[in-house]
């Protein structure tokens, strides 16, 4: 550590007999330096603050209604785009900046210029809040551009909203349009393929299976019914075998048409059967099923008649036996209702037939319809979900438009500086003294490399590869102990001198 110290103080008595060739170079630089820092010319700078308000009353009522516009990040797109070269010449136009439209040149500087000296920031401790700044070396122009610039933020986000809006809605229309036109098409496919496949379509909206066991379910029942019904027949034909039609010992009177008790019944199914064959053909089933009801009671009647005597009509209310009659209408409604049941068992068993026979082409028509109708309802939910979101559009289009969703604000407006702000002064005079100060001390350093001076003994041993056997010191009179004071003091005015006129300009 001695060594290095000594090594070092050595240097530094090296470079001090060039200290006035350093102290030169040090006011050459700085004259230079300052004089041109003096004339460098003012910039002043104009600041402005916008406030961009995105929470509007309007916000949370229309939420779910309207779509809500990412205000903050076309911001932040914005003030990255704001210095794109379109704006800056739109900026130039509105500041009315004086370009030479015929040289390319100028109107690149003055661009440039722009693009260099605008900057825009948000702020950190509040939200949406953006600082604009600009600086010139004229104070008019540069409130002028700083004005500029808040019109065209403005203008650019609000402008791109409608622009996004306007491009969302027509969008929305055409995609409406298509989708319209392919649930027009789904349907079509769909109403074809049912009139082709009529015979195949499933009642009340059942499958395949499904109605099948319906059938075999309604055909247990009607076979249920008809067994039913036939022994409740055959119970009666055994009753009625032991009744005799009328009491006593019947005359031979002349014979004449009587009165059968089912003949009310009949009239009552041939009403029904008139009022059937306006509406149906004989073979409906309906009809076919009211004939052989009517056939029934008309045979039946007969055969009553044939079997019962023939008595004059005043003594037909004395001598017939009203067991045997009530026994015969219960027993003819009983024949009505089997032959009912019976066509009913035979339609079901031929429906059964008909279902059983489609075994192998229903199902694939089910998966068919099922897939045109899955078809038709994915367009519909499509379309209607396109609707919805048209209309969605629309209401925040007339949102936008009415200006309530963003609000503007000028926290701080543009003021005309009176003071300039640039250049720092201060700052550079003292890059200048310090470049100063290291070029002199290099300026010395390189002197006393080019002409070295040896102080030490043992130094100029170790040079030599020597002996020092002694040293003649040297005697400083009263004159030169004078000279050296005046020296000193000479040099340490000019070093005051450089300091004093260094803190002199800085306050200018």
């Amino acid at each position: 550590m001695h060594e290095l110290f000594k090594k070092v103080l050595t240097y530094l008595r090296s470079m001090w007999r060039y200290r006035w060739y350093a102290m030169a170079l040090i006011w050459i630089i700085v004259s230079i330096g300052w004089y041109m820092i003096y004339k460098l010319p003012d910039v002043y700078q104009v600041n402005a603050s916008v406030h961009v308000n995105t929470e509007s009353v309007l916000r949370p009522l229309l939420r779910g209604l309207a779509i809500e516009p990412d205000v903050v990040q076309r911001l932040r797109l914005l003030s990255r785009t704001l210095k794109a070269r379109p704006n800056m010449e739109k900026l130039a136009q509105m500041s009315e900046l004086e370009i030479n439209k015929d040289s390319s040149s100028n109107i690149t500087i003055s661009i440039d210029d722009l693009i260099k000296n605008i900057e825009l920031t948000s702020s950190r401790t509040a939200e949406n809040i953006y600082t604009i700044s600009y600086s010139n070396r004229n104070p008019r122009l540069a409130t002028v551009v700083v004005e500029n610039l808040i019109s065209i933020i403005k203008e650019n986000t609000l402008n791109r909203m409608d622009d996004s809006a306007d491009n969302a809605r027509n969008f929305l229309n055409q995609q409406l349009i298509n989708y319209e036109k392919k649930l027009h098409e789904a349907e079509e496919r769909l109403e074809e393929y049912k009139r082709n496949n009529a015979a195949l379509m499933p009642a009340l909206g059942q499958g395949y299976y499904a109605n099948l066991q319906t059938i075999r379910e309604s055909l247990a029942n009607a076979e249920l019914e008809l067994n039913e019904a036939v022994n409740r027949r055959d119970e009666l034909k055994r009753q009625i075998i032991g009744e005799e039609p009328v009491f006593g010992f019947a005359s031979s009177y002349p014979q004449q048409a009587l009165s059968h008790p089912v003949d009310p019944q009949l009239q009552e199914l041939q009403k029904q059967l008139d009022e059937l064959l306006l509406q149906y053909t004989e073979l409906h089933p309906k009809v076919s099923t009211l004939k052989e009801r009517i056939e029934i009671l008309e045979n039946k009647k007969e055969e009553d008649l044939a079997r019962r005597p023939k008595i004059r009509s005043a003594q037909t209310a004395l001598d017939t036996n009203p067991v045997y009659q009530q026994l015969s209408v219960a027993l003819s409604e009983a024949e009505a209702q089997v032959a009912s049941l019976r066509v009913r068992v035979r339609e079901y068993k031929q429906r059964e037939a008909n279902i059983e026979k489609m075994v192998d082409t229903m199902p694939e028509f089910e998966g068919e319809l099922n897939r045109l109708k899955r078809e038709v309802e994915t367009q519909q939910q499509n379309y209607r979900d396109m609707l919805e979101r048209r209309e969605t559009a629309i209401i925040s289009t007339e949102v936008e438009q009415s200006g309530e969703t963003v609000q503007f604000k000028v926290l701080e407006p543009p003021r005309l500086p009176l003071n300039p702000t640039g250049p720092n002064r201060l700052k550079l005079n003292g890059i200048i003294m310090l470049i100063g100060i290291v070029a002199a001390l290099g300026l010395a350093f390189v002197l006393s490399e080019l002409r070295p001076v040896i102080y030490e003994p043992q130094i100029l041993g170790d040079i030599t590869g020597l002996p020092i056997f002694g040293t003649v010191s040297r005697i400083i009179t009263d004159e030169t102990k004078k000279k050296e004071r005046l020296e000193y003091g000479g040099y340490s005015s000019a070093f005051m001198l450089l300091i004093g006129a260094f803190t002199g300009i800085s306050l200018l």
